[in-house]
């Protein structure tokens, strides 16, 4: 029952299967392992949007995962919660090519009209991830992405379990995010002015870039005819 758009991304030689996979990590597993298992890719790049965890991104701004951190488990105990982190580090051929395609902003191209000014900035940074929407720096939560995932640069709600299926599956992942809130109790406002879409639309042009910039499919590029895809 799981919808799959494929198309050719024209000049590059890659196919690339689209695919919603709804919230949260554990939909999001499921759905990316089946679409795995189907489609074979040569790469998973997982696009959408985070919201800040650092006073230095702004709204707008492109997140890269250099790891992914599943906060949610742990142990609790008479003392309080112990965390037991997961991680999962982003590939490093894909953060190769993402970092080379920040250096010489030809991303920047696939922006609509006039969403280049301010211009987004792109960070290389871990994102967090859980089935918790943060919307506060007072709460628990916030107190504990503080302490010991205080390297997060973002929050979101999927990646981990799209990492954990792309583990299983043995294929090369990289997270891409776009700011979307300060996840800082002004959501509501952020999400009204609009920043959902464009810092959707900004994650995206990235991750396009990302693949035009990736050597091409079949012997030429190293790769096997039949991996000539991305999802």
């Amino acid at each position: 029952g799981t919808i799959v758009e494929e198309a050719a991304l024209p000049g590059t030689g890659y196919n690339i299967c689209l695919v919603c996979t709804g919230p949260g990590d554990g939909q999001a597993a499921v759905v990316a392992e089946r679409v795995i298992s189907w489609a074979h890719p040569a790469a998973v790049l997982f696009v959408g949007i985070a919201g800040a965890l650092k006073d230095g991104i702004a709204l707008g701004d492109v997140v890269a995962a250099t790891r992914v951190m599943g906060y949610q488990g742990g142990k609790e105990t008479a003392a309080g919660f112990r965390s037991r982190p997961e991680t999962w580090a982003g590939a490093h051929r894909l953060l190769q090519v993402a970092q080379y395609v920040e250096a010489d902003a030809s991303w920047m191209k696939l922006l609509p009209d006039g969403d280049t000014h301010p211009a987004p900035n792109v960070h290389f940074k871990p994102i967090a991830s859980g089935d918790v929407v943060k919307d506060t720096n007072d709460s628990p939560l916030a107190a504990l992405l503080n302490t010991t995932y205080n390297d997060a640069a973002a929050i979101e709600m999927e990646a981990a379990g799209v990492a954990q299926a792309a583990q299983h599956t043995r294929v090369e992942l990289l997270v891409i995010r776009g700011i979307s809130d300060p996840s800082d109790g002004t959501k509501a406002s952020s999400d009204d002015g609009g920043w959902q879409p464009r810092a959707a639309r900004n994650a995206a042009a990235f991750a396009l870039g990302a693949i035009a910039a990736l050597p091409a499919p079949g012997p030429a590029g190293g790769s096997a005819p039949a991996q000539g895809t991305a999802t």
